[in-house]
C-alpha cells in the first residue's frame, strides 16, 4: 500500500528525460588530450576518449567525453567532471566505481558506486548511483535518471526518480528533502523518517513512512541518535 504525498504533479521526474539529446556521442569528435598533471591525477581534457581507466588514480576530464568505465582502485580516489560527459556501452558492473564523484555541468550513463558524491545542478546521471554509508560531502542538487542508494543523514535538493533509504542498524537515518527535491518513488523501511520543505515533492512512499518538517526530523536525529561521549 502506498500513501502519496504528491506536493506538485507537474515537477515529477516520472517519465521525463532530464538529459534529452546531451547523451549522444557527437561524430568527429578529437582525441582528448591525456595527460598526468601530478604524480597520481590524470587529466583527459578537450576532446573523447574511448579507453577505460582503472588504475590507482585520481581523474580529471574537462570540456571531454568518456566512452569506457572508470574504475578507480585503492582509497580516496576520485573522478571530477566539469562541462564533460560519459556515454558508453553497456558493461557489466558499475561505469563509475570511485571513493568521491563531483560532477559540475556533466552527464553520465550508466551505474555508478561511490562513497562519497558531489551533484551540482546542471549534472545528470542516468542510471542507479549507491552512495557508502558515511559520506564526507554529500550534495545532491542535480538529477538522478534512477535508484539512488542511501543511508540517509543528508540532505537532497536535486530530482530523482527513486530514493532508496537503507538502513544499518536498529533505525534507519532521516533523510531531508530541500526546497528543490524532487522524488518520483521513495523506497523506505517502516518508522523511517522524512524530513519535508514546504516546497519540496515527494510523489509516494511505503505506509509507515513519517513526513514531518525539516526542523522536526533533525529533532527526531538528535532524540534517535544522540551525540556518544568521547572516551577517556
Amino acid at each position: 500500500m502506498w500513501t502519496s504525498v504528491r506536493r506538485d504533479a507537474s515537477a515529477s521526474v516520472e517519465g521525463s528525460d532530464p538529459i534529452g539529446g546531451a547523451m549522444t556521442a557527437p561524430a568527429g569528435m578529437p582525441p582528448a588530450t591525456v595527460r598526468m598533471m601530478s604524480a597520481n591525477v590524470l587529466s583527459i581534457a578537450n576532446g573523447r576518449h574511448d579507453q577505460c581507466v582503472d588504475d590507482a588514480v585520481h581523474v580529471r576530464l574537462d570540456d571531454a567525453l568518456m566512452t569506457a568505465p572508470i574504475r578507480l582502485s585503492g582509497r580516496w580516489r576520485w573522478v571530477e567532471m566539469t562541462n564533460a560527459r560519459i556515454i558508453g556501452p553497456t558493461v557489466d558492473g558499475p561505469m563509475v566505481e570511485c571513493a568521491a564523484l563531483r560532477m559540475r555541468s556533466a552527464h553520465l550513463v550508466g551505474d555508478v558506486r561511490c562513497d562519497d558524491l558531489q551533484l551540482c545542478p546542471n549534472s545528470t546521471i542516468r542510471g542507479n548511483v549507491s552512495v557508502a554509508e558515511s559520506p564526507c560531502s554529500f550534495s545532491m542538487e542535480g538529477k538522478i535518471d534512477g535508484e539512488l542508494s542511501h543511508f540517509g543523514n543528508d540532505t537532497i535538493d536535486g530530482q530523482v526518480r527513486t530514493l532508496k533509504l537503507l538502513q544499518r542498524g536498529s533505525s534507519p537515518f532521516p533523510v531531508y528533502l530541500g526546497p528543490r527535491a524532487v522524488v518520483g518513488t521513495l523506497i523506505a523501511p517502516a518508522g523511517a523518517i522524512v524530513g519535508m520543505h514546504p516546497q519540496a515533492q515527494l510523489d509516494s512512499c511505503p505506509a509507515g513512512v513519517r513526513i514531518m518538517s525539516l526542523d522536526k526530523a533533525r529533532r527526531e536525529f538528535d532524540r534517535l541518535f544522540p551525540p556518544q561521549p568521547e572516551a577517556e
